[in-house]
């Protein structure tokens, strides 16, 4: 069985600034304790200048930041900044955007320029390290840094160290004037390692568990040999550098269905899918709040609506809601809309939602790579779906593949043993769920329907996972034959501020932005995802207090006693706080 990455110390232990897991392309970083998140929120330095690394999203790499220092350096250029992509479509819609929102602010000085690698020795262009960099002022670094982390569509990190490698004195960069559409398929190696990754995930989308072989690279749909009941191939998925791109392009292709009707975000999302939604396109209509309540003002709102698609997650985040996938779909096919499912958190393993979709979105950089080291997104599109024919015919004239191949050499590596890995992290979810569980007052307060016979203090009010957060539509998209497939993601909210601090300060395990990974890894969501909206936020039951923890690999009894440690602390900041003994 795969073991957890090392961490670069006992994980409750690891040093602001650290990454998670002690990697050089980490997705995570450390942050541990609770006033270190809120430092980080508010950009100040005393977080912000030890931040060795980040969310990649969130915190642009400093392998990248070199990079792009390099490029205006070589054109002269130091008042401005810049950013940097893979491919010329890209940086070309981070331009359009930043013309868009930066009302009428420097127009001019919004630029795309295009690099090569120049050999002076063989007086050629390696026409497979292209660079495009985008231009622009110093006042609207916020509105390029929205681009960035909406639509994950930026650089990697791994691509920007190997054009850094290559740069030596008979190697350089130069403006060039006619890209290439995509140079990043141009890699035989990584062309097989993508063809892997696509079957795997086409395998378990039918139901199996990924480990089936390979079929030769580029079949056709009617070459492939398809086991399962929805005769997904490797030709139904696609591949994105991340999550958030795969939403985006999904958001782009609904977008062709109506220009002008609306998409829907069904259920409190992850903040970026919304701010998709909101900034591209025309306007979007949520439906937040408990997903059984909002089933009845969705069929309200059909009634005259046009809309084109309707977005959710299986599970949602933070609160682990699940919709009621067969009465969306149903109202999808009376209203002709595209069902278009988050399915990161419930994850191919546990949940079977494409009976009831017609494209399902993933952040590959979670659960299925695991090991915190590398991005990726992927699209399945549901060859059942009604809409199937114009989704096909859209993608194959609009796919660009800009996923760099070093990151799909990883994370072909990284998933081999995703399904194995699934099943012990449920495992080991549902033990320390149901343990929390009986410590929380919803549950086993002296209010609620179990009250508990032991007198305790009840610090933990509400634990969220699938397990008891609308069940009965979770059950309706989970796969069949496992008791305990729910996932390594839940929620806590707390009686008091201070008690939900000394928790998550308490804590033991790495502490830090994402999930899905080998190891347990802590943050509190609110602060990170929703610092300058907490109200607002909190009005939709996501309280700025809420711990959210996803559960990894480690011994079963590693984590519950870094959990019981923490809540022991805990109870020592509640609304009725037990008497310190002094001896």
């Amino acid at each position: 069985m795969k073991e957890p990455l090392p961490l670069s110390s006992p994980p409750g232990s690891a040093a602001l600034g650290v990454p998670l897991p002690c990697a050089p392309h980490a997705i995570s970083v450390s942050l541990p304790t609770w006033q270190d998140n809120v430092d980080w929120a508010e950009g100040n330095s005393n977080v912000v200048d030890v931040m060795s690394t980040g969310y990649p999203r969130f915190f642009i790499h400093r392998s990248i930041q070199k990079l792009a220092k390099i490029c205006l350096e070589s054109l002269k250029i130091y008042d401005d900044l810049a950013m940097l992509f893979p491919t010329a479509r890209t940086a070309e819609e981070c331009s359009s955007y930043l013309i868009r929102y930066a009302q009428n602010k420097h127009p001019s000085a919004i630029r795309v320029i295009h690099f090569g690698l120049f050999c002076a020795s063989s007086e050629t262009c390696d026409s497979r390290a292209e660079l495009h960099l985008i231009r622009f002022p110093p006042d609207i670094w916020k509105l390029a840094k929205s681009f960035w982390q909406n639509t994950g569509m930026g650089i990697s990190s791994r691509y920007a160290d190997r054009i850094l490698q290559s740069l030596t004195n008979d190697t350089k960069l130069v403006t060039i004037d006619r890209p290439l559409n995509s140079h990043l398929n141009k890699f035989p190696g990584a062309l097989k390692e993508k063809w892997i990754v696509k079957c795997r995930i086409a395998n378990m989308a039918n139901g199996g568990d990924g480990i089936s072989e390979a079929p030769e690279l580029g079949k056709s749909h009617e070459e492939q040999q398809v086991e399962g009941h929805h005769s997904v191939t490797a030709n139904h998925v696609f591949l994105y550098p991340t999550g958030m791109s795969a939403i985006w392009h999904a958001h782009q292709l609904s977008l062709v269905i109506g220009p002008k009707r609306k998409c829907i975000c069904f259920g409190f999302s992850y903040t970026d899918t919304i701010k998709v939604l909101e900034r591209w396109g025309s306007e979007s209509i949520t439906f937040f709040g408990d997903p059984n309540a909002n089933i009845t003002a969705l069929e309200t709102y059909l009634l005259d609506a046009h809309v084109a698609a309707l977005f959710c997650e299986v599970t949602s985040n933070p609160l682990l809601q699940t919709p009621d996938l067969p009465r969306l779909r149903e109202l999808a096919d009376e209203h002709g809309f595209l069902i278009i499912v988050d399915d990161t958190i419930g994850n191919f393993i546990n949940v079977d939602v494409l009976r009831y979709v017609d494209i399902i979105a993933t952040s590959m950089s979670k659960s299925f790579s695991g090991s915190g080291n590398v991005m990726g997104g992927s699209l399945v599109i549901n060859p059942n779906s009604q809409h199937f024919a114009f989704i096909s015919e859209y993608l194959e004239k609009t796919f660009v593949d800009d996923y760099y191949y070093e990151d799909a050499i990883v994370m072909e590596k990284n998933s081999r043993d995703f399904a194995e890995r699934v099943r012990t992290i449920n495992a080991n979810a549902e033990a320390v769920c149901e343990y929390l569980r009986m410590k929380s007052s919803s549950f086993a307060g002296p209010l609620s329907a179990n009250p508990s016979s032991e007198s305790q203090q009840f610090v933990i009010k509400d634990v969220f996972y699938p397990k008891w957060v609308t069940r009965q539509n979770y059950d309706l998209c989970r796969r069949a034959g496992s008791s305990n497939n729910f996932g390594p993601l839940f929620s806590l909210t707390f009686t008091t501020a201070a008690a939900s601090h000394a928790f998550y300060d308490t804590l033991q395990c790495a502490k830090g932005p994402s999930l899905g990974t080998n190891f347990t890894l802590a943050c509190p969501y609110t602060i990170l995802a929703h610092f300058k909206e907490l109200e607002w936020a909190a009005g939709y039951g996501v309280e700025e207090n809420l711990v959210r923890l996803s559960i990894g690999m480690e011994d079963k009894e590693t984590i519950l006693g870094w959990v019981k440690e923490a809540l022991e602390e805990a109870e020592k900041f509640g609304e009725n706080p037990r008497a310190t003994v002094i001896s």
